[in-house]
Formats: structure tokens, sequence, C-alpha cells
């Protein structure tokens, strides 16, 4: 992924394997000696920490699957039975609930970086695009497994979202009774979304990330123009360098993944989903999960216009928001279509003011002209530029020295009594 490996193997064994699998020299290439750009931020830890979350999420549903039962009576028992009685069941079940809500922020993060540095113009369209799907996939898939648990809020929950695709011209019908496996909401439809939310999960995603990493360390021929500068001058190897941050980045993110594991485990939750499924009662109010808050807020708006009919969707009784994100909810179904322009207005803004301060004359602290005067003069060259810095200058002397600290700055009793 990086060109030819560097990888000389010293032992006689890897060497042969290296001869005829150079598997350890694309591991060397890739993950220790690759050329990673110095001026990388913290922001782009978030590639590693998502790696580390689809880890932890195959992990934990593998556990869970030893002990859930695919079956409409006997799915919520399977789950209460994992909560109770199995070893630890608790953390593993909370674990992989809670990570998925992890697992979007840290989604979300690594997209508006993407949209805020412009990683994806050329030549990086291919790298946007499969992650575009990745994220597709990793909705499907979240909204499968919300429906496992088979309480309340997971039967109504699929019986909205899957009337959804009856908005589709003529053949709408077709593809909700086949999702149901019949005329309504049961068993079959258990038993397809945990096949298809286990192969999503482990087939899909897994291979689709592996292209997107592949697409991510790209050709040396072929840099990433926003990131990567001169190689020879402005590169540092991958390991340590790059392994550290993100080590860092990755446990300070674990921290806050096990504070709501250990404190908060039903905060992003529902309490209706602890009731099981009952197709004659419907819940007050049927709520998504956050991460699905933007996409569901227009059914929210116009409820007597969404596929799901008389099943509106409240966005702003979600008991895991807190009062003030509840009255923003209305807000967040325009997200979508304002950040990107939002942050690439801040882009040129930001890039407008770094070129006017590269161009403009440097400013140079001077000494009073007499030692009574109480304040500092800036030389510019116009006058009318230096005066609300002279009245900065008055009133906060001491960030003013921090600000020239390498500056001669005389002391006086009159800057002493500001």
């Amino acid at each position: 992924m990086s060109g030819p490996s560097t990888y000389q193997p010293q032992n006689a064994v890897l060497k042969w394997l290296e001869r005829r699998l150079p598997i350890i020299g694309l591991v060397h290439s890739s993950f220790i000696a690759y050329p990673t750009p110095r001026n990388l931020n913290y922001w782009w830890t978030f590639g590693g920490i998502l790696t580390f979350m689809l880890a932890a999420q195959i992990v934990t549903g593998i556990v869970l699957v030893m002990h859930y039962t695919p079956h409409a009576d006997m799915a919520f028992n399977s789950v209460e039975h994992i909560m109770r009685d199995v070893n630890y069941g608790w953390l593993i079940r909370y674990l992989h609930s809670n990570g998925a809500s992890m697992f979007f922020v840290a989604v979300y993060i690594h997209m508006f970086r993407g949209l805020y540095y412009g990683s994806y113009k050329e030549p990086r369209e291919v790298l946007w695009i499969l992650g575009v799907i990745l994220y597709l996939l990793m909705m499907a898939t979240g909204f499968l497994g919300y429906t496992l648990p088979w309480g309340q809020m997971s039967f109504w929950g699929a019986t909205v979202i899957t009337n959804f695709f009856s908005a589709i011209p003529i053949v709408g019908e077709s593809i909700v009774t086949w999702l149901w496996g019949g005329y309504s909401v049961g068993n079959p439809t258990l038993q397809r979304f945990f096949s298809l939310h286990y192969l999503f999960a482990l087939r899909d995603r897994r291979r689709r990330g592996a292209a997107h990493l592949g697409a991510a360390c790209g050709r040396p021929e072929q840099p990433d123009r926003r990131r990567a500068q001169d190689r020879e001058g402005h590169t540092v190897a991958f390991t340590p360098y790059a392994t550290v941050k993100d080590s860092f980045g990755m446990t300070v993110f674990c921290i806050v993944f096990a504070w709501f594991v250990f404190y908060l485990p039903d905060y992003l939750g529902h309490a209706d989903n602890y009731i099981p499924a009952n197709p004659a009662v419907t819940p007050q109010h049927i709520v998504p999960e956050w991460y699905y808050l933007p996409f569901l807020r227009d059914p929210a708006r116009h409820p007597e216009q969404a596929p799901g009919r008389d099943r509106a969707v409240r966005l702003d009784r979600h008991p895991g928001l807190p009062a003030l994100a509840r009255h923003l909810a209305g807000a967040v179904g325009e997200l979508p279509a304002a950040v990107p322009a939002v942050l690439l207005d801040l882009r040129r803004g930001l890039s407008r003011a770094r070129l006017a301060r590269q161009q403009a004359p440097r400013r140079r602290l001077c000494v009073r002209r007499a030692a009574s005067d109480p304040v500092p003069y800036l030389l510019s060259p116009t006058s009318s530029s230096s005066l609300p810095l002279l009245g900065f200058i008055e009133k906060n002397p001491s960030r003013c020295r921090t600000r020239f600290r390498n500056r001669s700055w005389p002391k006086s009793s009159a800057t002493a009594s500001h």
C-alpha cells in the first residue's frame, strides 16, 4: 500500500516466509515505516479509534450470539438471561450497546474532519465514496441490531423503519412484505434481521473497511496534497510517532466509553425497550437511536406524510437527550445540509485570514516614548490599525506580555496598575 517494502527479515524462517508470502513486509511498510506527515493533529486519530471500536463490536457481538436466541418468543428472555445469568453478561451487552453509540460518535467526527480538511477531493474521491458506503452499511447494521432485543421500542421501531420502503413506487409494498416475511413484523422478520446484522458486521464491513484503509494509505506517487507536505523533510515514520499519538487519543476515548458503560449504561437507550414486544400496545412515543435523529426529522415533522402513516416518530422525547438537546432537536434535521457549507465557509475564512496575516507587515513592539507614557505603542504602516491594539494592551497587559515575551518590555508603575 505504501510502495516496495524495505523490510529485511533476519531469521531464516522469516526469510523463507517473506519470499513466498510477504505479509510481514506489507505490515512493516504500511504501519511501521509508512511516511506520515508531521502536521497531522489529533483529528486523524479517529480513524484508528474506529478500527478499535469495530474490533470491539465484533468480539462482543460473537460472545452475545453464543447466548442469544433469534426467536420472537424467546429473544427478549434470552437477552435477560445474558444480563442476569451469564458471567459478566451485563458487561458484554453494555459494551456492545454503548459501543454502537461511541462508534457513531467517532464516525461523525471522522466525517466532519474529512469535510473540513477537504479529504474528499482529488485524488481521494474513491476513498470518500468507500467511506460513504461504509457509513450506509453502519446505519443498516445499527438499525438491525437495535431490533434484536425485541422490546417494545425494537418492535415498533422495526415497524416504522420498514414501512419507509413502501414509499418506493411499484415495488415498495413487495419489498416491505419480503422484509417482514409476511404481512406484519413477526418471527420471520426477527430471524432475517439477525442474519443480516451478523452478515453486515462480519463480512461486508470488514471487506469494505480493508478497502477503505488501503485507499487511505494511498500510493507514494499520489500523496494527499492537503495532508502530506514534502516527504523528505516533513514526514516521520508511522511507528512510533503516529502510533503513540493514536494510542493516547484511543485511551482518552476509551475512558469516555467506560464512563458510559459503568455509570450511564442506559442513558442513550429507552426504558420501553425493557418491556417485551407487544403488537397490541403502541408506545406513547416511538423514538429512534440518537444517531438516526437527523434522518428521521422530516417524518417527525410531518407524520401524516410519512410511510409509517399513523406511527409518528417523536425526536423531542428521546430520554437519552438532556433538556437543552431536546429543545434543539428541531434544528438537528437541518445539520446534514448546513454543516458542509458552514465548514467550507469557515475554512475559506481561516484561509483568507492566514493569507492576510502572512502578507501584512510584521508589527513590532516598541519601547515607551517617555517614562510617563503608561501604554507601549505599536508601529505599523497605518496608525488607525494600531488603535484597537493599543486599547487591548492597555486593558490586558499580562496577556500582551505573554504574546510578546521575546521582546523588550520596560516595566513601570503605570503598567503594573493595570
